[in-house]
């Protein structure tokens, strides 16, 4: 008996509510455009809401929840309603198409094999270009070999440079117009110019330093008429040394430029 009480209070409750906010939402969406319509009704909820108006919204979708009241309601109506749409519309459009996967799978394991092919076709150029560029320096190798073989050295002349100096002096330019003197006189004379440091500072510097050293040397030579193809230089830096480097005066010896001169033999 105190349980159906409660239950006819409640009833009343929730009717007088109802009947004086103005705001029960209808349990079926009339008219030709149901979206508009709940769309509508969502708009009414949040209106009465932000006017403090007691809100009771109890739709078809609330069987089995009761009724939702505040702000809380609005929410769960816009949601409830959306999702609603959205399966209206899914239910319009049809069943979606069914991908074949085995041909999907089937056609990307094709395109991936024909990529596959194409980079095995650029390895294999690659390498084939890099194969015929090592026999070339092979070749080339062997070559200079052979005509190193087939001269015989003749004079050297050595000039020598102040710490970390790469200009030719006076008793250097001296030397090497005597240098230059023998290379006129006979054609098949060549030159080989090497580069060298004492071993005061880091190795890859004194190897740079070598080969302007050398280079000074060859553009003395190249200023007084003699052909570029007679000439070859190599920097060697601190690698040979000819003196002991705890000492000044072997220093001084180490930072020099040796000029070989050969001939080619008949």
């Amino acid at each position: 008996m105190r349980e159906t009480r409660r239950s006819l209070s409640r009833a009343l409750w929730v009717l007088t509510v109802a009947l004086t906010s103005g705001c029960v939402a209808p349990t079926a969406v009339p008219g030709p455009e149901p979206t508009l319509a709940w769309r509508h009704t969502a708009r009414q909820c949040y209106a009465d809401v932000n006017a403090r108006r007691a809100v009771v919204y109890q739709a078809p979708y609330h069987e089995g929840r009761g009724a939702l009241l505040g702000r809380a309601a609005c929410d769960q109506y816009v949601e409830d309603m959306e999702a609603e749409e959205a399966r209206r519309q899914a239910r319009a459009s049809g069943p979606a198409p069914q991908v074949d996967r085995e041909t999907d799978l089937e056609q990307r394991l094709g395109r991936l094999e024909a990529e596959l092919e194409q980079e095995k076709e650029r390895v294999a150029g690659a390498r084939a270009l890099a194969e015929e560029a090592s026999r070339a320096a092979q070749q080339a190798l062997a070559r200079a070999a052979e005509v190193r073989t087939q001269r015989h050295l003749v004079s050297t002349a050595v000039v020598t440079f102040g710490f970390d100096k790469w200009e030719l002096d006076e008793r250097a330019r001296s030397k090497l117009l005597g240098v230059v003197k023998q290379l006129k006189e006979k054609s098949s004379l060549v030159v080989d110019l090497e580069g060298h440091t004492d071993a005061v500072g880091p190795a890859p510097y004194n190897l740079e330093l070598g080969r302007r050293r050398a280079e000074a040397v060859r553009r003395f030579l190249v200023e007084h008429g003699l052909d570029l193809h007679r000439i070859h230089s190599i920097a060697f830096g601190e690698a040979h040394p000819v003196a002991d480097n705890s000492t000044a005066a072997g220093r001084a010896e180490n930072r020099r430029s040796a000029v070989k001169i050969f001939a080619l033999a008949p």
